[in-house]
């Protein structure tokens, strides 16, 4: 028999639980159009090949490379003191929505840029990895407020998934119009590939709003919202007493070095692996679009699968598993000489991808007393935006000195294995310490 009170909470966590999992469906379209397919390629098209500035020649690659990692130092400079005053006034909801109208106006903008205007794309890029990055900041805080730690797996890799296919299917729109537009209603290429950016920055507004809308009682209205003054210090006093407190378990301490060396590694492979594609094997802008639309249909499946796997094992050793499939992928970079052998490489990346961001998001949530679980996601989410900052930034750096991308690209793998050596001293089930 069935107790009413404890249907009625069953019913709205179940609720909370769509509209939280509907905004990785929502923003997934900016990583799949605008960070990771679609517009890295239309900037390698209309940038100049190499760029003369400050008395240095910058390569278009290493340029776009520099771009995502400085906006991601951005959000890392940000996030301290941001988190500590949202988690210190309840307002992670509302930072969440700030962060993410932010992200699509400059989405939806970036359709308005002439092609010769190369430089104007690349700053509202910037504009709009911010916002995307900050809301996803907010986003995963609201994790621990939705259900309990026994469901952080299920929950946490059903989101991936979701957006794996909210992503695609944007990707996948986009594709369809970019090849339809020039041939059946005469619209050039340049500004077809623009209104698919007008279309991405859409779908994640209009998709975003119904989460907003969805989970808008997590945020207790009431409360007033403090002045800039008193905010800035109350953000930065919690931040050093989070940090005191977080030192006291070295479990989740551990793991978010480990987090931070092998997640700047996955940020980075995201990031470029179009830029790598278009540069290295010089494949044609439409058919790199159906690679990475291929990446996300299969991460779909690829995430509820490594989910599953932590029924049987600890989820620390599948997480290390995932590590070592990820350094061999991007060791065997050098080695690409193919379109079909890209194909290979994409489709090993996208079985893993959505494994090792859900898992290492409900790992990281078992490490500390759930009465902490806001402080420590702050630092989370800190740690997050500084791993995606030396990346992008020594592999633009190596390409520079180099002269080919495809060589940069396998030192990511020491960054999954050195986390991979951090990761062996936290606990395997995730138990708090």
């Amino acid at each position: 028999m069935s107790i009413p009170g404890d249907a009625g909470r069953s019913d709205r966590m179940r609720r909370r639980v769509l509209y939280w999992c509907l905004y990785d469906w929502a923003n997934s379209a900016f990583a799949t159009v605008m960070l990771t397919a679609v517009l890295p390629v239309y900037f390698l098209d209309v940038a100049p090949k190499t760029v003369a500035w400050i008395g240095m020649h910058w390569p278009a690659e290493s340029l776009w490379a520099y771009v995502v990692g400085l906006s991601a130092a951005v959000m890392a400079m940000l996030m301290p003191f941001l988190g500590a005053v949202a988690d210190q006034t309840g307002r992670r909801y509302t930072y969440w929505l700030i962060f993410g109208a932010v992200g699509m106006v400059a989405t939806i903008w970036t359709g308005g840029v002439p092609r010769d205007q190369w430089w104007v794309l690349l700053l509202l890029f910037f504009v709009g990895n911010i916002g995307f990055g900050g809301s996803l900041v907010f986003y995963n805080a609201l994790l621990p407020h939705i259900v309990p730690a026994s469901a952080y797996d299920r929950v946490s890799s059903q989101g991936f998934a979701w957006g794996y296919v909210g992503g695609g299917l944007a990707l996948a729109g986009v594709l369809v119009w970019m090849a339809w537009a020039p041939e059946w209603y005469g619209i050039p290429v340049d500004r077809a590939i623009r209104q698919g950016f007008v279309a991405t920055g859409l779908w994640w507004t209009g998709f975003g709003v119904l989460s907003f809308w969805g989970l808008r009682d997590l945020e207790p209205w009431t409360h007033p919202l403090r002045g800039i003054g008193p905010a800035f210090h109350a953000g930065w006093s919690r931040l050093i007493n989070t940090f005191r407190t977080i030192r006291q378990y070295r479990a989740p301490f551990r793991f978010l070095i480990a987090y931070f060396i092998y997640n700047d590694a996955v940020e980075t492979t995201i990031a470029l692996a179009a830029v790598f594609g278009r540069v290295a094997l010089d494949i044609p802008t439409t058919r790199l679009v159906l690679i990475i639309l291929f990446v996300q249909f299969l991460a779909f499946p690829g995430a509820l699968f490594w989910g599953w796997q932590t029924r049987r094992y600890s989820t620390r050793a599948v997480l290390e598993v995932l590590l070592f499939i990820w350094a061999g992928a991007t060791a065997s970079a050098c080695f690409i000489r193919t379109e079909a052998a890209f194909w290979g490489l994409a489709a090993v990346i996208a079985w893993v991808l959505g494994g090792i961001q859900a898992l290492s998001r409900s790992y990281y949530a078992r490490l500390f007393p759930a009465e902490y679980s806001g402080e420590f996601f702050g630092f989370y989410a800190v740690t997050s935006k500084f791993a995606a900052i030396l990346g992008p930034i020594l592999v633009g750096w190596f390409t520079q000195w180099l002269g080919d991308i495809r060589m940069a690209v396998p030192v990511l793998a020491v960054f999954f294995l050195i986390g991979w050596g951090i990761l062996r001293s936290v606990p395997p089930n995730g138990e708090t310490g």
